[in-house]
Protein backbone atom coordinates (compact mmCIF):
# COMPACT_ATOMS: atom_id res chain seq x y z
CA UNK A 1 0.00 0.00 0.00
CA UNK A 2 1.11 3.53 -0.67
CA UNK A 3 -0.58 6.76 0.25
CA UNK A 4 -0.67 9.87 2.31
CA UNK A 5 -2.73 12.94 3.07
CA UNK A 6 -2.72 16.70 2.70
CA UNK A 7 -4.77 19.49 4.24
CA UNK A 8 -6.59 22.13 2.21
CA UNK A 9 -5.00 25.61 2.22
CA UNK A 10 -7.61 26.87 4.73
CA UNK A 11 -6.98 23.77 6.92
CA UNK A 12 -10.73 22.94 6.98
CA UNK A 13 -10.45 19.71 4.96
CA UNK A 14 -8.04 16.81 4.60
CA UNK A 15 -7.65 14.49 1.60
CA UNK A 16 -6.47 10.93 2.19
CA UNK A 17 -5.24 8.98 -0.81
CA UNK A 18 -4.30 5.29 -0.74
CA UNK A 19 -3.35 2.70 -3.35
CA UNK A 20 -3.79 -0.94 -2.33
CA UNK A 21 -2.01 -3.66 -4.31
CA UNK A 22 -3.25 -7.16 -5.06
CA UNK A 23 -3.05 -9.60 -2.17
CA UNK A 24 -0.06 -11.92 -2.34
CA UNK A 25 1.61 -9.98 -5.17
CA UNK A 26 4.49 -7.53 -5.22
CA UNK A 27 3.24 -3.94 -5.51
CA UNK A 28 5.32 -3.40 -8.68
CA UNK A 29 3.68 -6.38 -10.44
CA UNK A 30 1.15 -5.38 -13.10
CA UNK A 31 -2.03 -6.25 -11.19
CA UNK A 32 -5.42 -4.80 -10.33
CA UNK A 33 -5.13 -2.20 -7.62
CA UNK A 34 -7.64 -0.22 -5.60
CA UNK A 35 -7.29 3.56 -5.30
CA UNK A 36 -9.25 5.06 -2.39
CA UNK A 37 -9.77 8.81 -1.96
CA UNK A 38 -11.45 10.33 1.08
CA UNK A 39 -12.10 13.94 2.02
CA UNK A 40 -12.78 14.58 5.70
CA UNK A 41 -13.21 17.56 7.97
CA UNK A 42 -9.87 18.49 9.49
CA UNK A 43 -10.78 18.29 13.16
CA UNK A 44 -10.71 15.74 15.97
CA UNK A 45 -13.80 13.92 14.62
CA UNK A 46 -12.73 13.81 10.92
CA UNK A 47 -16.26 13.54 9.52
CA UNK A 48 -16.14 11.82 6.12
CA UNK A 49 -17.49 14.13 3.40
CA UNK A 50 -16.55 12.10 0.32
CA UNK A 51 -15.13 8.67 -0.40
CA UNK A 52 -14.50 7.15 -3.81
CA UNK A 53 -12.77 3.97 -4.92
CA UNK A 54 -11.36 3.21 -8.34
CA UNK A 55 -10.04 -0.10 -9.66
CA UNK A 56 -7.09 0.22 -12.01
CA UNK A 57 -4.60 -2.19 -13.53
CA UNK A 58 -1.02 -1.07 -13.33
CA UNK A 59 2.44 -1.52 -11.90
CA UNK A 60 3.64 1.29 -9.61
CA UNK A 61 0.33 3.17 -9.43
CA UNK A 62 0.66 6.49 -7.66
CA UNK A 63 -1.26 9.63 -6.77
CA UNK A 64 -0.61 13.36 -6.93
CA UNK A 65 -3.01 16.03 -5.77
CA UNK A 66 -3.14 19.79 -5.56
CA UNK A 67 -5.49 22.09 -3.68
CA UNK A 68 -6.40 25.51 -5.04
CA UNK A 69 -7.06 28.58 -2.89
CA UNK A 70 -10.82 27.84 -2.87
CA UNK A 71 -10.34 24.34 -1.36
CA UNK A 72 -10.96 22.54 -4.67
CA UNK A 73 -8.71 19.54 -5.12
CA UNK A 74 -7.43 17.91 -8.31
CA UNK A 75 -6.18 14.31 -8.15
CA UNK A 76 -4.01 12.56 -10.76
CA UNK A 77 -3.70 8.76 -10.77
CA UNK A 78 -0.66 7.57 -12.72
CA UNK A 79 1.55 4.59 -13.55
CA UNK A 80 4.97 4.66 -15.21
CA UNK A 81 4.57 1.22 -16.80
CA UNK A 82 5.52 -2.39 -16.10
CA UNK A 83 8.60 -2.83 -13.93
CA UNK A 84 9.26 0.94 -13.81
CA UNK A 85 9.10 2.45 -10.34
CA UNK A 86 8.42 6.13 -9.70
CA UNK A 87 12.03 6.47 -8.52
CA UNK A 88 13.37 4.94 -11.76
CA UNK A 89 11.11 7.17 -13.86
CA UNK A 90 12.25 10.32 -12.04
CA UNK A 91 15.90 9.34 -12.54
CA UNK A 92 15.20 8.93 -16.27
CA UNK A 93 13.59 12.38 -16.40
CA UNK A 94 9.95 11.29 -16.75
Amino acid sequence: MTGGFEDSPDKKYRLYGRVYGALGKAFLDKTRKTVRLSVVTNNAVETVLFTREFRVTGSDVGLNWTWDKDANVTVAIFDYGPRVSEEDALKAGS
